[in-house]
């Protein structure tokens, strides 16, 4: 299915790959940039409703089977991953703290837009390619910030995209059909401009890794307090859990630094189960990939690894307000269910 005018489909490619750009750019450089990412947001949940409206004619069953269509490669990662976040959104509702709780929340909306202009974009593997090399653009600029001396509010959203944008242009190049004196060049580039950037940006982290990581003895001293509150919690808290939130309220808003400790606290069982399924599911969906093609599917393996240990040893967040963690999940079910419908890309030799 197409859209009905080409001028629609370019619109809707220029707003995506705007709002890409600014979503994850914006949080680590601030100023500007954070004043534009809404307007992009905005613009680009209006070029979708418009596209889908033009194209489906308020057809809900037809919305309803391109839906269908196109998370088909990964349906089932696609239902887990909505699951919990609904299971999130239901957690707020009787969060401890709202007020701190739902300024986060607006992450996870821009990521849901952007999914859904995924959807209606990438049909195809030049589309798809174009929003990887966005993100490789948004890794180079970033480190360019970090090299030129700019003072980044948020170095670690940085560090991940810098880090995010050095895997996509690294095995997006040694995929794509070139001679390897290209290809050694354009990685020869991006190690020169990427390197000192990371560890510009890592340096100023690790002060706090220390103490709220997995290195640190805070960190260790409130994982054992939280452990001791859930002895306490009734079986209905400990199916549900105590609401978003609860944990930082047990840590003077550190958090636990661990996902999986904090789900069992906010969401219970629940959203523990859930978080793991959506784990071993996105594990599992990215391994797949490798049977198709050799190269690419390792940077999902890489940004997403990346995402976990995040999760699983520093954030006081969660994944799932990582701003990289649903937009790879977009791209990982995209690049799924263009191998179903036959959309293979070039094997590369070495």
């Amino acid at each position: 299915m197409k859209l009905k005018t080409p001028v629609m489909m370019k619109a809707l490619g220029l707003t995506l790959h705007m709002a890409l750009f600014l979503y994850l750019c914006a949080p680590a450089v601030g100023g500007v940039l954070s004043k534009a990412l809404l307007p992009a947001i905005l613009l680009l949940g209006g070029a979708v409703v418009l596209s889908f409206a033009t194209r489906f004619n308020h057809d809900l069953r037809r919305i309803k089977g391109f839906l269908l269509d196109r998370l088909s490669g990964a349906g089932v990662l696609a239902a887990l991953l909505l699951l919990y976040i609904f299971w999130d959104f239901c957690n707020l509702s009787y969060s401890p703290i709202k007020a701190q709780t739902l300024s986060g929340v607006q992450t996870v909306l821009y990521a849901l837009v952007l999914w859904a202009g995924i959807l209606l974009y990438a049909v195809n593997l030049e589309r798809l390619d174009n929003l990887l090399m966005n993100i490789t653009l948004c890794g180079l600029f970033l480190a360019g910030c970090a090299l030129s001396g700019v003072a980044l509010p948020d170095y670690k959203v940085a560090y991940q995209v810098i880090v995010a944008g050095f895997a996509t242009g690294s095995f997006f190049f040694l995929s794509a059909q070139y001679n390897n004196l290209f290809k050694g060049t354009v990685l020869t580039g991006l190690c020169a401009l990427t390197a000192p950037a990371l560890y510009q940006t890592l340096e100023r982290q690790l002060p706090s890794a220390l103490v709220f990581g997995v290195l640190g003895e805070q960190r260790q001293g409130l994982i054992s307090g939280a452990a001791g509150q859930l002895r306490q919690f009734a079986p209905a808290e400990m199916l549900l859990g105590r609401g978003s939130g609860y944990d930082i309220t047990l840590s003077h808003s550190a958090g636990v630094c661990n996902f999986l400790l904090a789900d069992l606290l906010n969401g219970g069982v629940v959203r523990f189960a859930l978080a793991l399924a959506v784990w071993l599911c996105v594990g599992y969906c990215a391994l797949m990939l490798l049977t198709f093609q050799r190269t690419l599917p390792l940077l999902y393996l890489v940004v997403l690894g990346m995402v976990l240990i995040d999760a699983l040893f520093f954030s006081k967040t969660g994944f799932l307000y990582n701003p990289l963690f649903l937009l790879f999940c977009a791209l990982i079910i995209t690049e799924h269910t263009l191998i179903k419908k036959g959309q293979l890309r070039f094997q590369a030799q070495f």
